[in-house]
């Protein structure tokens, strides 16, 4: 394995778990680049971590073919947390009744929800105690994972911003960020396209409302990497990502000093690296499979109404204020 150069990781002590979290607006193409980066050696992709004890069940099966608990990846990680667990150490909950924890839970009031979309910070709105206990129980978990595993770099596919913040303010641990970074109007009609697809009351009318969240969540992104200096953070074009992915694996082979291969191959890369069991249903079914992903640039805007790019040119202004 080439010789890593730890310089950008604030000089933690070399054992510490790297983790590498990915970050970005929703429908921006996130979940397709970590599943691409976690092809690297070095690399481990757990997928969206803050979903891993809710969704976990000793049924569950893993992108691999195989249920979580007889995965060759996965069996010694739970096996290493349950000894952890039982040595009195804080770390994840692997049972088949473990809920999520106070910041990752979908049912929040609406009221947190709405402050923390307009940017409240997280020792704000929830107890300080639990959001230290969720960054410790998270530490432990990455550490034994990444020494369970035997790889230098975990790759957190979570995206929360909330998430990232209680973790860069309460653990101790080196996080690299990875902002995937899509146009707005490309990943404005990727959300409306799902919204058309899954919500049978969709009317072209919410498009503004649809932008209004977009770009609160810009605003929002923006403030969070704004305490991450640039040996931490690493900006990765979407469509560069689809179009030169070898010009990506150059980019993040420098700023974080270990090779990267993405695995692409022409426009398409495989998915048998992968052993993932929460996150995005369509990556884990095409996993087990065998499919090949193809990756494409395409122009969404072909997809939306009239009325859709009409709302989107008058909201056009209001992102470029914020820039990106």
């Amino acid at each position: 394995m080439a010789k890593l150069n730890f310089s950008a990781w604030n000089k933690m002590e070399m054992n510490s778990p790297k983790v590498i979290y990915i970050t970005g607006l929703a429908y921006s193409g996130t979940t397709l680049f970590s599943a691409a980066l976690g092809y690297s050696k070095s690399f481990f992709n757990a997928g969206e971590v803050n979903y891993l004890e809710n969704d976990y069940h000793h049924k569950k099966i893993c992108s691999c073919g195989q249920k979580v608990d007889d995965c060759p990846v996965w069996r010694p990680v739970l096996n290493c947390v349950k000894s952890d667990s039982e040595n009195q150490i804080e770390t994840l909950t692997f049972s088949q009744d473990q809920t999520l924890r106070t910041i990752d839970k979908r049912s929040r009031p609406l009221w947190i929800r709405l402050l923390t979309l307009l940017g409240v910070r997280p020792e704000y709105l929830f107890e300080k105690e639990e959001l230290k206990d969720y960054a410790l129980r998270h530490q432990n978990f990455m550490h034994e994972l990444s020494s369970t595993l035997n790889v230098d770099f975990v790759v957190d596919a979570s995206k929360n911003f909330t998430r990232l913040q209680v973790l860069h303010q309460y653990s101790d641990f080196p996080i690299h960020v990875i902002y995937v970074r899509r146009s707005h109007i490309q990943t404005y009609a990727s959300r409306l396209k799902r919204a058309k697809r899954r919500n049978r009351f969709y009317l072209p009318l919410f498009a503004p409302v649809y932008l209004s969240v977009i770009l609160f969540r810009v605003r929002g992104l923006r403030r969070q990497l704004k305490v991450f200096d640039h040996s931490n953070l690493s900006i990765v074009d979407y469509e560069a990502f689809i179009d030169d992915p070898s010009s990506v694996e150059a980019q993040l082979t420098k700023e974080l000093g270990t090779p990267v291969e993405l695995g692409i191959c022409g426009n398409e890369f495989g998915l048998d690296h992968l052993h993932v069991f929460t996150g995005n249903i369509w990556l884990a079914q095409a996993a087990k499979t065998g499919e090949k992903v193809t990756i494409k640039s395409g122009d969404g805007r072909a997809t939306l109404s009239w009325f859709e790019k009409l709302s989107y040119r008058a909201f056009s202004p209001l992102f470029k204020l914020l820039g990106d």
